[in-house]
């Protein structure tokens, strides 16, 4: 036979061979971009990259698909199988970990960022990755390294700056104000912390007493809701001098705050310290934060009897009273507050917004002293959000949303007053309208944003 008709046979043979391959492939693919199914798209692709070795990159995308659908199992090997092939990007392997992260896989996570960052050298994403996860497990060192590392490759992370601010109240207080400045130039939400917490930095930098410092120190930690950081902070003051009263209080409370007990510090606290109304009414905010409305009465009396002119001890009173449902009491120790600190806006607002939150005394009582708070104060959104609630009370809806205007005009972030401009629009039928100033206040992560969020349920499933 000659060897050109050999020839021949062979191509023809391979041609049986070769043609349905391609043609499959190319259905393959065809389907692959063209489906709207997602995990249909990630089967396709999987098969497409069977299909073509020679473009291990469709294994990496496969896994983006996989975790866009939120399979992380399937991700997590998809990715894995890129990785295997050198097809892996940087993305790839931050989406691998994350992968891992969600399987709660943690160990796996970290080695693949840890990876990622041999293999691509120092990137912004991958110390962001490190210190989320070192701040998961509590390596406040680990964390600090890590914000460090990112901070110097990106300065203008406001994030970054304001958690290494905090880390580094802790362990370098000098250095803290630094990042802590940078944060609120960077991003404004921070402005109010950064001020408390540069104020306690600040005024801890002049003590001549070690256990002082860290006690204000942890006092600003706590004040912006740190209580972790601050926990560590009051057992370095405890550590400094365990003679301290004040110290073993706060590091009780700080343990309250997390979940940790903290009945025995302040058990400790007042063995050391019995005449203190401080320790005391410390005692009575533990009680008032564990429910215990009996104890925490007698823990504040106590306060007052020591402390008679304080008005912050009249003023608590005044809220357990309120929870003991025992109102004309606890108007007296609000009225008792507000008497002896005449020229503070936050005693009369506190007044005021007794009345207003109970129904009682508006006219009487809860007027005038809203409209004290806003005298004292006139630029002060809370002042004016009180007066608004007072009317609102008082069923003068017009006057009501007239100044939860103005206190929206003076901070459009004040989140109680859309909370309560949108309950006047309900009370208005104005639906629509009450619904946008809900999900303004839905926006608070506290317990305003909570209470918006619970009343939009209903009006607006």
């Amino acid at each position: 036979m000659p060897r050109f008709r050999v020839f021949l046979i062979v191509l023809m043979i391979a041609a049986l061979v070769i043609i349905p391959v391609v043609i499959t492939t190319g259905q393959v693919e065809n389907q692959a971009y063209t489906t709207a199914n997602l995990t249909e798209k990630v089967e396709l692709f999987e098969r497409l990259a069977r299909l073509k070795p020679w473009e291990p990159s469709l294994w990496e995308y496969a896994g983006f698909l996989a975790s866009q659908g939120g399979d992380y199992q399937q991700a997590a090997r998809l990715f894995a199988t890129a990785r295997d092939k050198n097809a892996l990007t940087l993305t790839g392997w931050d989406a691998l970990g994350l992968a891992y992260w969600n399987l709660g896989e943690i160990g796996n996570a970290l080695q693949t960022w840890q990876a990622a960052l041999q293999l691509f050298g120092p990137h912004p994403l991958l110390y962001q990755r490190l210190a989320n996860y070192y701040y998961f497990n509590g390596d406040r060192q680990a964390e600090q390294s890590a914000l460090e590392n990112l901070v110097a490759l990106d300065p203008e992370d406001a994030d970054a700056r304001y958690r290494l601010g905090l880390l580094l109240t802790v362990s370098e207080p000098g250095s803290a104000i630094e990042h802590l400045l940078a944060a609120s130039r960077l991003d404004d939400k921070y402005a109010p912390v950064v001020d408390a917490l540069r104020a306690a930095l600040n005024l801890s930098r002049v003590q001549a007493d070690a256990a002082r410092a860290k006690l204000i120190l942890g006092q600003g930690l706590g004040s912006v809701n740190e209580w972790k950081l601050a926990q560590v902070v009051f057992e370095q003051a405890v550590g400094a001098d365990a003679g301290n009263a004040g110290a073993w209080a706060w590091l009780g409370l700080a343990k309250q705050a997390n979940g940790q007990g903290g009945s025995g510090e302040l058990d400790q606290a007042l063995a050391l310290d019995s005449r203190s109304a401080a320790i005391h009414a410390q005692r009575g905010l533990y009680f008032e934060r564990a429910g215990d409305w009996t104890q925490a009465e007698e823990s504040y009396l106590e306060a007052v009897r020591l402390a008679p002119s304080d008005p912050a001890w009249y003023a608590a009173l005044g809220q357990v009273y309120t929870q003991l449902g025992d109102l004309p009491v606890a108007l007296a120790f609000y009225k008792r507050a507000a008497e002896l600190a005449p020229t503070d806006a936050g005693y009369w607002r506190l007044l005021a917004v007794f009345c207003a939150r109970n129904g009682v005394y508006l006219e009487d009582e809860g007027l005038p002293a809203a409209v004290k708070a806003r005298d004292l104060a006139p630029g002060d959104p809370a002042a004016l959000d009180a007066v608004g609630w007072v009317f609102f009370g008082m069923g003068n809806l017009e006057m009501a949303q007239d100044y939860f205007n103005r206190a929206l005009e003076a901070d459009p972030g004040f989140a109680l007053a859309w909370l309560h401009q949108g309950q006047a629009y309900l009370e208005l039928d104005e639906r629509e309208a009450a619904v946008a100033a809900l999900q303004n206040a839905a926006l608070d992560d506290g317990p305003i944003g909570e209470e918006a969020r619970r009343i939009l349920s209903k009006v607006s499933p």
